[in-house]
């Protein structure tokens, strides 16, 4: 009875997001609450004196000082994610691919000259956008220690 109301949610996309929500919502959340820590708690306190409301204060004031750990916590799920194969195999099936199943089936073909291209293409683009979204959002600065 309960085999058939969950066939569903077998080998299908939905199964695998699933599984990489759940397996990777951790190293979204760290960063973003280390963001939320580093906000003084003056600069709510004086929007709030000001009439600003909850939204005009999180969308104007918050928002922007949470940005470098969102930014953060998608740059952490993104990679891990790209290199992920087990979850994709086990909760997508046979049929479900990502780049590192690709690399494992170009080198299972002994075609390693491909498989280290693709490799070095994914890793250069890879360092690429975090040596950007350092530059930009300071993202280095998250993870010092706050000094209170």
């Amino acid at each position: 009875m309960w085999r058939h109301r969950f066939e569903w949610l077998l080998f299908s996309d939905f199964a695998v997001v699933l599984g990489m929500v759940a397996a990777y919502l951790p190293f979204a959340v760290i960063p973003i609450v280390l963001a939320f820590a580093r906000i003084d708690r003056s600069v709510i306190r004086a929007s709030q004196d000001l009439g600003a409301g909850f939204w005009t204060t999180f969308s104007t004031i918050i928002l922007p000082l949470i940005m470098p750990g969102i930014v953060a916590g998608f740059l952490f799920v993104f990679v891990v994610a790209i290199g992920t194969s087990m979850e994709v195999q086990l909760l997508g099936g046979a049929g479900a691919s990502s780049i590192s199943i690709m690399i494992n089936d170009v080198l299972r073909v002994v075609n390693f000259p491909l498989a280290f291209a693709i490799a070095t293409v994914v890793i250069t683009l890879l360092i690429v956008l975090i040596a950007i979204a350092n530059h930009a959002l300071g993202l280095s600065r998250l993870f010092e220690s706050l000094g209170r």
